[in-house]
């Protein structure tokens, strides 16, 4: 029996350790050739000041984007 999984119900990681279930409603960007998701467009623009840092957990993540 061969299972294709279902997109809609897959359950993606946002960079910001949150699920998303339909993660083409949230900021993205390509991050060494794969697409990584944020949570809102503040930590999205945290992530493009400094994107290893922020993947190395090193950013704190801003709830608004005059945070980041």
């Amino acid at each position: 029996m061969n299972l294709i999984p279902n997109p809609a119900t897959q359950i993606i990681k946002s960079a910001c350790g949150g699920d998303l279930k339909d993660p083409s409603l949230y900021p993205s960007t390509d991050f060494h050739g794969e697409t990584v998701y944020f949570c809102n467009a503040a930590c999205l623009k945290a992530f493009l000041k400094s994107p290893e840092a922020f993947m190395a957990g090193e950013v704190e993540h801003p709830e608004t984007e005059e945070e980041a």
